[in-house]
């Protein structure tokens, strides 16, 4: 039997009211990620706001997690692929080029985990916390671009005077998913918002992110379940595609951001502008090929990206970045540990749908951020940024939790109910 407080002498805490803590900390930290990267500019010492940020939320919820993994234990079998990368990952230290930048990467990507962790645990205790979850992404999302577009009307498309521009625009993609599962489940709200959030993104001249916000579009309506869903789904197909003609036509700024610079990357007979990002993968892949099997180390990329580029840090893609890192090994871990916890929450969100539809915008919520994060990955740094991955992985981390929690109550309807004795006919 599970006890009341804490089982340490020195330390008597009261779990049942420990979930009581687990919202203003959600809410605390995800004002802070609504801040994307401004805290860099901020500086204590050696450490940047941002770092500090990182550091903290990592600290103060992996003890959140371990004591409400007390109150209420979820194992999330569908993460411990996952989870197996990140602990490679950590042990990468031991071997790494770059400690520091290897420490910082690892504790980001334990975060990821600790922020599951804590929304799972919470969402199991406390049915109201995926609204809760609902209303801090909508909010902060909201709060960020309200920042953003007055940095807009002063400086302009493409801003990156108050916080960057692509930061910005990963972190807005959370409220398009949440938005857009919403609009399939009947609130026209949601297409509005959604709406709103892509203009904006659109704004921010990130081409990344406006081609994953329009493809969650389609991802989010799309059914094959009967014809009139069918002609849906087409006209939705033609007002994106009518909507990529129309910006990249009469929105100048955002088509010379395409067309125009380093065009390296070439579709057919059109070159397509990845801002130097073909000269950082080349030297990442030959210094991978030295090393392919294990890497040489979390972090190592950063280092070398700094020792070959000016004022240049990340490799601007997640994967040849854990390639280089982890190597074959933990590319392996890393594919098959994100593969493993989309399918779940893909069939959660199925299995909502038909049974307990009142969950399913949140279980497609989920699924939506796991797409959107592994679509940032390929032309960002998706996986060092706080503001990017806390937030994907306290809401994954409840969608689990809920569909414990739902599964559980219909196994213990369902037992009470065969136990009961049918009347003689």
């Amino acid at each position: 039997m599970l006890r009341d407080t804490y089982p340490f002498p020195a330390i008597r805490i009261n779990l049942s009211e420990l979930t009581a803590v687990v919202v203003p900390w959600s809410a605390a930290f995800m004002a802070l990620s609504s801040l994307v990267d401004f805290p860099i500019q901020i500086s204590f010492g050696q450490f940047s706001g941002l770092a500090a940020i990182t550091v903290s939320f990592f600290l103060s919820g992996s003890l959140l997690a371990v004591l409400l993994a007390v109150k209420q234990p979820c194992s999330m079998p569908s993460v411990w692929p996952f989870r197996s990368f990140v602990i490679f990952l950590a042990f990468s230290l031991l071997w790494t080029t770059a400690l520091m930048n290897g420490i910082q990467n690892a504790i980001v990507a334990g975060a990821m985990l600790v922020f599951m962790s804590i929304g799972a645990s919470e969402a199991r205790a406390n049915p109201s916390f995926v609204r809760t979850t609902e209303r801090l992404v909508h909010g902060c999302t909201v709060f960020a671009c309200v920042i953003y577009s007055i940095s807009l009307v002063l400086y302009g498309a493409g801003s990156n005077d108050i916080f960057g521009a692509r930061g910005f625009a990963l972190f807005v993609l959370p409220g398009i998913a949440l938005h857009l599962a919403r609009w399939r489940y009947g609130r026209m709200s949601g297409l509005i918002w959604a709406t709103i959030f892509t203009t904006l993104v659109a704004a921010s001249l990130s081409r990344l992110a406006l081609g994953i916000a329009l493809v969650m579009f389609l991802l989010s309506q799309w059914s094959a379940q009967s014809f009139r869903k069918i002609v849906r789904n087409l006209l939705l197909l033609t007002f994106v595609l009518a909507s990529i003609y129309a910006a990249l036509t009469y929105f100048d700024a955002l088509r010379e951001r395409f067309v125009t610079g380093d065009i390296s990357l070439h579709l057919g007979d059109i070159g397509i502008n990845v801002s130097g990002r073909i000269n950082f993968w080349k030297v990442a892949v030959e210094s991978f090929l030295e090393s392919p099997w294990f890497g040489k180390g979390a972090g190592s990329t950063e280092a070398l990206i700094e020792a070959y580029f000016l004022d240049i840090r990340h490799p601007h893609n997640d994967y040849i970045r854990i390639a280089h890192d982890l190597g074959i090994v933990g590319l392996v871990l890393w594919i098959v540990g994100i593969v493993s916890l989309l399918i779940r929450l893909f069939k959660n969100w199925r299995w909502t749908d038909r049974f307990y539809r009142e969950e399913g915008p949140f279980q497609l919520f989920a699924v939506l951020l796991i797409v959107c994060y592994t679509l940032e990955m390929t032309m960002e740094n998706a996986m060092v940024y706080i503001f990017v991955c806390g937030p994907i992985g306290l809401a994954v981390g409840a969608a689990i939790g809920t569909m414990g929690r739902v599964r559980a109550q219909r196994a213990a309807k369902h037992s009470r109910t065969s136990q009961v004795v049918p009347c003689a006919s």
